[in-house]
């Protein structure tokens, strides 16, 4: 459902197959690897949820707002 909405969007194939290796990948943006990054850690919150650094790192690369 949601890789056909990302294609409709235009979305290439190589990113959407990219997404396993997000943090490999050259693929993706810092933006984007930080939306990523935070997306992840809230998603397992179990693992400790969103650490300081990849806080900080966000407020830098996206503001407070």
């Amino acid at each position: 459902m949601h890789t056909e909405a990302a294609r409709k969007l235009g979305e290439t194939e190589n990113r959407i197959y990219a997404l396993s290796a997000w943090k490999e990948s050259p693929l993706f943006t810092d933006i984007e690897r930080i939306v990523f990054s935070v997306t992840e850690e809230i998603t397992k919150v179990s693992n400790g949820g969103l650490c300081k650094e990849t806080y900080d790192n966000a407020i830098s690369l996206l503001g407070e707002k």
